[in-house]
């Protein structure tokens, strides 16, 4: 068994047989260098650590991967195709099939494939946290004569505030602060110059709102951000990092670019206007018109796991005579015995054949869906005519001007596109805001009233 007497820049091979690995399933990819190498203690031991994540790297020829450091994490790297050159803590290794690294946290290391032809490896990480990561930047960390970057174990000060233009933290409570960057490329210098607190930061950034950027935020394990919407753009691409952030549980939010100059973090603190929010951003009352101060107070607010959103999304937003009134629901399926010939109900799918038996079963006052785009043979509207044979009132928004599965955006944004008899005998036409065909519904009068 190999004996190591240091775990920086550790390097050591196994003559272990492959019949003595049994932690780690092999597979052809990996091959038996993987499984020798991985059997050794030195491997064994960072694995049964306190949870592990593992994973194997491809690098085409000449491809590098960027410095970097962990906080927390210990990375094991096994050779087992080509040759990987790493650095450690300023030390370059040149590892061959089934030779092993190690870097420990707080130590610089950076990888690449420096042969004419592929190479891989496989890696564990200990404990596995893969947001435990933190970028160093190129310009900041030195190179050493061989062009790789150069390193000891590092403090948080590689990189200083000097080097991270516009920074600034205008709020903090309770150990959480409020940071506000010129740019979301500027994140990973953030972390890097120490004042980056994974889990605990705001990050206002004066960027957009998109994918790319939602992205490079990450790398500091947001406990909430805010961008620009940059007009919302083709596909939505300008706000599309909302939902990127909404499916990790992360409150996020955009300002309108009209309110503030790109690229300028302090005009978005002190002037930005909030368009857009995700769902998680909602929940803390987080919504459109607000100051980007409120809502970043209200993201900092939070202490501990957010509240889950409300799946359905109800609310009634208006009271109409008789008892009835405008219920706003995500959809159709989701309506309420006390629904029955008593509530509008604006939802936010489609008003295609399958949600007949939910509006004939459920018989709401009235409805309005989305026309789901209509689409052939004008199938996102199929349920309007029977709806109508059943005596039931409804119309349809047009998909392109409210979001489909927000029951709350059809009543708000939604423009009618279509409806039924009955609905035009109370007024609603096309063109009409779905606010105001709801009040329309709900306000009229029928027989059986």
């Amino acid at each position: 068994m190999m004996q190591a007497t240091s775990w920086t820049g550790c390097v050591c091979t196994s003559s272990t047989p492959r019949s003595s690995w049994s932690t780690v399933r092999s597979t052809s990819r990996l091959g038996h260098a993987v499984a020798e190498a991985v059997a050794t203690d030195t491997a064994l031991r960072y694995l049964h650590g306190q949870g592990a994540t593992a994973g194997v790297a491809v690098f085409a020829a000449g491809e590098t991967f960027r410095a970097h450091y962990h906080r927390e994490v210990t990375e094991v790297f096994v050779c087992t195709l080509g040759t990987i050159t790493i650095s450690i803590g300023g030390t370059v290794h040149e590892l061959r099939p089934g030779e092993v690294a190690v870097a420990p946290p707080g130590v610089v290391h950076q990888t690449s494939n420096r042969s004419g032809s592929p190479a891989e490896f496989f890696y564990i990480k200990t404990p596995g946290d893969m947001d435990d990561f933190v970028w160093v930047d190129h310009e900041t960390q030195t190179k050493g004569t061989d062009g790789m970057s150069d390193g000891a174990v590092v403090s948080e000060a590689l990189v200083t505030d000097q080097d991270v233009p516009g920074r600034f933290f205008p709020e903090q409570q309770d150990g959480r602060r409020v940071v506000v960057l010129d740019s979301a490329t500027h994140s990973h210098r953030h972390a890097a110059a120490g004042g980056g607190v994974p889990g605990q930061d705001v990050v206002v950034n004066a960027s957009y709102a998109g994918v790319y950027c939602a992205r490079l935020l990450q790398e500091t394990n947001p406990l909430g951000t805010i961008g620009i919407d940059c007009g919302i753009g083709k596909d939505g691409a300008g706000i599309a990092g909302l939902w990127y952030f909404e499916a990790l549980g992360v409150p996020a939010a955009a300002a309108d670019i009209m309110t503030v100059e790109l690229g300028n973090g302090r005009e978005l603190w002190e002037e930005g206007v909030i368009s857009r929010v995700n769902g998680a951003a909602s929940v803390l009352g987080i919504e459109p018109g607000q100051s980007v101060q409120e809502a970043a107070a209200r993201m900092l607010a939070v202490d501990g796991e957010l509240p889950p959103p409300d799946p359905y999304n109800r609310q009634v937003v208006e009271e109409g005579p008789g008892g009835h009134n405008v219920v706003v629901t995500n959809s159709i399926a989701d309506a309420l015995p006390e629904d029955k010939d008593t509530n509008v109900l604006c939802t936010a799918g489609h008003t295609g054949r399958s949600v007949v038996e939910y509006i004939v079963g459920f018989r709401p006052y009235g409805f309005i869906c989305s026309d789901g785009g209509v689409g052939k043979n004008d199938s996102g509207l199929t349920a309007l005519e029977p709806a109508n044979d059943a005596g039931i009132a409804g119309a349809a928004v047009s998909a392109q001007t409210a979001r489909m599965g927000d029951g709350k955006s059809t009543w708000a944004d939604g423009v009618i596109s279509a409806m039924n008899d009955l609905a035009r005998d109370a007024g609603v036409t096309v063109g009409m805001s779905a606010r105001e065909a709801a009040h329309l519904l709900v306000a009229r009068e029928t027989g059986g009233a």
